[in-house]
């Protein structure tokens, strides 16, 4: 029986992280449609290096491999404290926290300065916001309740919208609304039933540890799903990019013993993978099946690679969540990072 119509009870969702995914159409159209100040000077970078942790950076690793044959400048997703060595006066280095107090972010934000880079700030707020305020620094601002991850489908929004406003890529109005669209239909069927991929697809996963393959333009949605799998169902998960896993990790099928106890693969597909990738998948389901191991798929729906991308992370959301009431938790609350941080305050 499916979970995700009635979901959990209230006291497990009082957050509404449920809204929140229903609303990736209406956030993806917030995002793409927001009105933006650019200087042009910031479109003419030698590299771009994106600064961010978590559900602030997975928006800009999913624009840059989507958009991996089109931005004609090495485009690189940094997650830790320090850019790289090549970051000059001729880098944009944009930075990205939901909450404006990443401290990783905010260190890279100060290493950019010193190599003198052009810098772009992303953040609803905090201690970055008034970094870049008082260095006038430009500051792309949103705001989206909840959640870091939560707010993906704005900032994936804003991330097309950036980087068109800087004339990195193509105007793809057309493609967002199609997207959007996709999505709006996708948003309608669930409302209306519990019969969906997402019930089934955490029916699997349960009790289990998920390992998400993805390849191409959905190799940095496995890993997206992965951390939805953590952060909203408390459930470990471990994610792998096609061709690479098949160049190690295919050979890892024999042991543990009784492996098939204990995993589950979902393979991240869509019709607009490289047809070698898709010989890849091809071979991967045979063999787990040989093996007895059991595997899932997500694949993609709508006109284009951004419609398959989008449409892909909302059903892997939407599983996890529902994966969350199986699991009898509340899909929001993520305290063991906060003590974490709580740690590493007492160290610094």
């Amino acid at each position: 029986m499916a979970q995700t119509k009635n979901s959990l009870p209230k006291n497990h969702d009082p957050e509404d992280m449920l809204g929140a995914i229903l609303a990736w159409p209406k956030r993806l159209r917030t995002g793409f449609n927001q009105k933006l100040s650019l200087d042009p000077k910031y479109g003419k970078a030698k590299n771009i290096v994106v600064c961010g942790m978590g559900g602030s950076a997975i928006g800009a690793s999913l624009a840059g491999e989507l958009f991996s044959d089109a931005i004609p400048v090495p485009f690189t997703v940094v997650r830790d404290y320090t850019v790289p060595a090549y970051v000059d006066k001729d880098s944009l280095v944009i930075a990205v926290s939901h909450s404006g107090g990443t401290e990783e972010t905010i260190s890279c934000y100060a290493c950019a300065r010193e190599r003198g880079a052009n810098i772009i700030v992303i953040t609803t707020g905090g201690e970055l916001a008034d970094m870049a305020t008082r260095d006038t620094v430009p500051v792309v601002k949103y705001s989206c309740p909840g959640q870091p991850r939560a707010a993906l489908p704005l900032v994936l929004g804003l991330w097309i919208n950036v980087l068109h406003t800087l004339g990195y890529i193509s105007d793809q109005k057309a493609s967002v609304e199609q997207a959007a669209s996709e999505l709006d239909t996708i948003v309608q069927t669930v409302k209306s039933t519990e019969d969906n991929l997402a019930a089934e697809l955490s029916e699997a996963l349960v009790g289990k540890i998920p390992i998400i393959y993805g390849a191409g333009f959905l190799g940095e949605a496995a890993r997206r799903t992965k951390g939805q799998v953590s952060e909203n169902a408390n459930q470990t998960a471990a994610w792998e990019v096609i061709p690479e896993q098949n160049h190690n990790a295919l050979v890892g099928y024999e042991f543990p013993e009784h492996l098939k106890d204990y995993v589950v693969f979902v393979l991240l597909r869509s019709s607009f993978e490289h047809p070698r990738h898709a010989a890849r998948f091809e071979f991967i389901r045979e063999l787990l099946g040989r093996r007895g191991l059991l595997s899932v798929q997500i694949e993609g729906t709508g006109p284009d690679r951004l419609a398959h991308l989008v449409t892909v992370v909302f059903w892997a959301d939407l599983t996890t969540y529902d994966l969350a009431a199986r699991n009898e938790v509340d899909p929001t609350p993520v305290e063991i990072i906060g003590e974490l941080k709580a740690c590493l305050a007492e160290k610094s």
